[in-house]
């Protein structure tokens, strides 16, 4: 924020993440949002929103809340979402630009440069993966049956944060990972660092990013107790 208070200029774009940030795994709170959108729209800077995890933090509804609180403030936002996550459609890379601005005129100027971008970039994009998207959303059992879904996979999710940290509680090491108890979507950063990463990698096996970056959705159950297990000699190894 005081960034942005600074050094924001009138028309900068600030890329923002509308929920389950990644890699962090940590939201600003609505009242957060609300300062952001205060301030963004006192320097007349532009929200860019990626809104790549629609449904994996609160809910579906409850994830778009930050849109709406922007807008509350700004009379122009781009927002760019994906359905590769929700939807499970990796292979299609299936999404959309939406862009709200203040009056026709506008409009129209900053859509011819959308058009040209996306003539540069891939011209057509490929329809099977859009029809699908479409065809669920606009079926109301199928579009209740998706809701139901990313609901369970949200639970799931959640699930695997609190078993992670239940299991590195029963490891007795010396580190507290509540803190991603608070964290939301897929990915979080662990704390651990590029040297550790390294070491599980070659000693254990276990992937994750030299950052610290972890995937809680490629948690599983079955094997919580091997990656806890892991992590905790990775800590004393690396001590």
């Amino acid at each position: 924020m005081n960034e942005l208070s600074t050094q924001g200029r009138r028309g900068d774009l600030v890329c923002l993440h509308a929920c389950c940030h990644n890699p962090t795994g940590v939201d600003p709170s609505l009242e957060q949002w609300r300062e952001v959108g205060e301030l963004l729209a006192s320097k007349q800077m532009i929200p860019f929103v990626d809104f790549a995890y629609q449904g994996f933090g609160d809910g579906i509804e409850m994830d778009a809340l930050p849109l709406h609180t922007l807008l509350d403030k700004n009379h122009e936002v781009i927002v760019c979402n994906s359905f590769s996550k929700n939807f499970g459609l990796y292979s299609e890379r299936v999404g959309s630009v939406s862009l709200v601005s203040k009056d026709s005129s506008t409009t129209e100027a900053a859509l011819s440069q959308i058009r040209q971008a996306i003539r540069c970039n891939y011209s057509n994009p490929p329809r099977h993966g859009a029809a699908t998207v479409a065809a669920i959303l606009t079926d109301p059992a199928l579009r209740q049956e998706w809701f139901s879904e990313v609901d369970l996979m949200r639970s799931r999710i959640s699930k695997m944060r609190a078993m992670f940290i239940d299991g590195m509680k029963q490891t007795k090491v010396d580190r507290d990972f509540g803190f991603l108890s608070t964290q939301k979507g897929m990915f979080s950063y662990s704390g651990l660092n590029s040297m550790q990463a390294d070491w599980l990698k070659n000693e254990r096996g276990i992937y994750i990013v030299g950052t610290g970056r972890i995937n809680v959705a490629g948690m599983a159950s079955s094997t919580m107790s091997t990656l806890c297990s892991a992590i905790a000699d990775c800590l004393h190894a690396t001590a």
